[in-house]
């Protein structure tokens, strides 16, 4: 038997094989190499949805388990390059959140000894879950963080 018995012959329409069996269906053999579509932009989107959900998510898990936000730090990492421009600027906005609120506590916990320390603490943690309410709430309307390099609210 020569290989070319073995293999079916791909007629010119997408998803058909022509195996020789004349059985009038369209569906290839079981087994058939039949080529899957690209996924689209809608499908692309709706996945970028789910992980900018998930990271503003871990965010705001990290009130009770802080090491959720290093997990949505590295998400945000990973996935920012790909993701359409307007989303780029969430995650940008959140990786910025994140080094932002670290430098934040930091001077905070340092002022430990001038008796300050509770009041700055308070003052980052207001400051953090308005950040992270806040884009969220641009995310789920579909716009942009206007600017999201800023310091304060990314207004």
């Amino acid at each position: 038997m020569s290989d070319e018995q073995n293999e079916p012959k791909n007629d010119a329409s997408f998803g058909t094989a022509n195996t020789g069996g004349g059985s009038g269906d369209d569906s290839p053999e079981p087994g058939a190499n039949v080529p899957t579509p690209a996924p689209t932009p809608a499908t692309d989107l709706a996945n970028f949805f789910t992980t900018q959900r998930i990271v503003y998510g871990l965010y705001a898990l990290s009130f009770l388990v802080g090491p959720a936000a290093i997990a949505g730090l590295i998400v945000a990492y990973l996935v920012r390059n790909d993701a359409a421009p307007w989303l780029q600027t969430h995650y940008t906005y959140l990786i910025r959140t994140f080094w932002i609120s670290l430098v934040y506590f930091v001077i905070a916990l340092t002022s430990i000894l001038i008796f300050v320390a509770p009041v700055l603490l308070m003052a980052v943690v207001i400051w953090f879950l308005l950040r992270v309410v806040l884009g969220w709430m641009k995310m789920e309307k579909g716009e942009p963080i206007a600017n999201p390099e800023s310091w304060w609210l990314g207004k």
